[in-house]
């Protein structure tokens, strides 16, 4: 039975079929060379930050990007959520046999407590989270870059570096229990993620590919409503009797 779903390509299983597969990915032997290898070492962390001939960000710095927007937006919807609940039940508890001036100011105070602790709560855990994503997915990209490809040490790579620079505050003893931890979390997330990139059939090559290919379609996008409104004022003002240098 395991020999049979061994034998099982990973791009044909149900779940592969919403992901992009790697197409560009050699698997004809004698044609290797064809393909351009990618710069390893200190020249593939350069290539990671700096853009192309073109002015563009490559794929890994875009998935750096991404991954912190996304996680700091995350912290930002959870801490609020967390501690405006908090600061809301605290209130209503520890205000029972408080005498407001009406309801109106009962309501007008609960308001600004909630609100205030909700955005202490985002500013909290947005920081903290979109910071853990920073240096977590920089690191394992610098650590990808420099050699060469992607696999599964630079998930405890970065893990490790992520947790030792979090507990930087507490010192030595701290920076090394943080690493500890850091080290078991990147494990766990390295395995993860090579099963689902198994199972889907696809790459981290690809997944980055995919993010860089839907931004440039959305530069795309807006460049061409850009054009799509110069148009149509250049006619307004032709139409309107004005000078077409103007």
């Amino acid at each position: 039975m395991a020999r049979f779903f061994r034998a099982i390509p990973a791009g044909r299983i149900a779940l592969g079929s919403f992901f992009e597969q790697n197409y560009d990915e050699v698997l004809t032997p004698g044609y290797e060379h064809l393909i351009e290898p990618k710069p390893v070492g200190l020249a593939g962390i350069r290539y990671v930050f700096i853009p192309d001939k073109y002015g563009k960000s490559t794929p890994e710095l875009l998935t750096i990007i991404n991954m912190t927007c996304i996680s700091t937006f995350s912290g930002i919807l959870l801490g609020s959520y967390l501690h405006g609940k908090k600061a809301f039940i605290d209130f209503m508890e520890n205000n029972q046999a408080t005498q407001f001036v009406d309801q109106m100011d009962a309501k007008r105070k609960l308001f600004d407590t909630t609100l205030l602790s909700m955005g202490k709560g985002a500013l909290k855990w947005g920081t903290r989270i979109g910071a853990f994503a920073f240096l977590f997915t920089t690191s394992s990209t610098v650590f990808a870059a420099y050699i060469g490809h992607h696999g599964f040490v630079e998930y405890i790579v970065a893990g490790a570096i992520t947790g030792s620079l979090l507990k930087l505050n507490m010192g030595i003893k701290g920076m090394i229990s943080g690493g500890v931890v850091g080290t078991l979390l990147g494990t766990v997330a390295g395995i993860m993620s090579s099963i689902l990139l198994y199972l889907t059939g696809s790459s981290m090559e690809s997944i980055q590919n995919s993010q860089y290919a839907l931004k440039t379609y959305r530069d795309e996008l807006i460049h061409k409503k850009d054009r799509e409104l110069f148009e149509n004022e250049y006619k307004n003002l032709a139409q309107s009797g004005r000078p077409k240098d103007y």
